[in-house]
């Protein structure tokens, strides 16, 4: 059965062209019978036809195949006054996504003084969701052959988790010993815009990719410790402007199902940061306009960073000098609606 249904996805919109010819031709043959005979009177004067000889509903299969005259076909077929598809070209794509992103064990804060580790000391770890907004924006005019695409993206993952130590960490100057309670707050945002020019055919494109993005990775650390009784909030909050260098490839082997993907490294001017992203997926298409789509997204970056000085109950730490890794993988889906 389900290779009966492929054959006949594949094979019906194919014979729905000589169809509706078939039904088109055939009462504007009898139409053009009913004007010649009703233009030849015997009378030899012009008269109109009393009434519309063939299938009533002719004239209308004869205005839509001017209104498809008209529009043309699908990008890349020929404009032949017939069309054998309703699916013009689009020029904008708005995408509203969920991504859920784990953080690997890998992933270490570290100064001079003593380092910890995310996922094993303070228990963040595990596939965690937030959102991804995305806008595209594909131009009608080409460059250099290319088609240009635009993409503007904002997405952010918030991770609040409470754990009690079972090891002395430092952070910022505030040592928070064992079993202290401890709760980390974790806010990872990034605003990127891309540009990428795709070179090939209405199948397959491929081509560079620059970005710059603006990546957040705000930590804060509440918890009391033996010399502050009280409740002590420490926070680094991190955001840098960086430059990405890559690729990115677009397959479409039928208009339905479009296979994309793109991957981009920091060569430089990364505010510190290095590393690569990369993101993989599908969309398909219900309709003209409307999409499901899902994938993976993948981050492998590493940060540099100088804190402080930090005053801390009246006494000064710093600066001090770490490093933080961050890398993570998981999943996405959503819908999109273009127009």
């Amino acid at each position: 059965m389900q290779a009966f249904s492929q054959i006949c996805r594949r094979f019906l919109p194919l014979a729905v062209i000589p169809l509706t010819a078939f039904s088109t031709m055939s009462p504007l043959r009898a139409q053009a019978a009913d004007d010649l005979n009703a233009t030849q009177s015997p009378n030899g004067t012009n008269s109109s036809p009393s009434s519309y000889v063939g299938d009533p509903f002719a004239k209308l299969f004869a205005s839509q195949a001017q209104d498809d005259a008209a529009a043309g076909g699908y990008p890349g077929s020929p404009q032949t006054g017939s069309s054998n598809s309703t699916w013009a070209p689009t020029h904008f794509e708005i995408e509203g996504m969920v991504q859920w992103r784990n953080l690997n064990e890998s992933v270490n804060i570290s100064t001079t003084n003593t380092g910890f580790n995310v996922s094993r000391d303070l228990g963040l770890s595990g596939q965690t969701p937030g959102f991804l907004l995305r806008f595209l924006w594909t131009p009608e005019k080409k460059i250099l052959g290319a088609k240009s695409v635009l993409r503007v993206d904002y997405g952010q993952i918030n991770r609040t988790h409470t754990r009690v130590l079972t090891g002395e960490i430092n952070f910022e100057g505030e040592t928070y010993p064992v079993g202290a309670s401890v709760q980390t707050q974790l806010h990872n945002a990034k605003f990127e815009v891309a540009y990428t020019p795709l070179w090939g055919n209405d199948k397959f494109r491929i081509g560079p990719m620059v970005t710059l993005g603006d990546l957040i990775v705000n930590i804060k650390l509440t918890g009391a410790t033996l010399s502050s009784p009280t409740p002590v909030s420490v926070a680094s909050d991190n955001a840098n402007f960086i430059v990405t260098l890559g690729f990115a490839f677009e397959f479409t082997p039928v208009k339905q199902f479009d296979l994309y993907g793109h991957l981009g490294a920091i060569p430089c001017c990364g505010g510190g940061w290095t590393g690569e992203e990369s993101e993989f997926g599908v969309k398909y298409y219900l309709a003209r306009s409307f999409s499901i789509t899902g994938g993976v997204r993948q981050n492998s970056l590493t940060r540099s960073f100088t804190v402080g000085p930090t005053t801390v109950n009246g006494e000064t730490f710093g600066p001090v000098k770490g490093s933080l890794e961050w890398s993570g993988i998981g999943p996405f889906i959503g819908a999109t609606y273009r127009f």
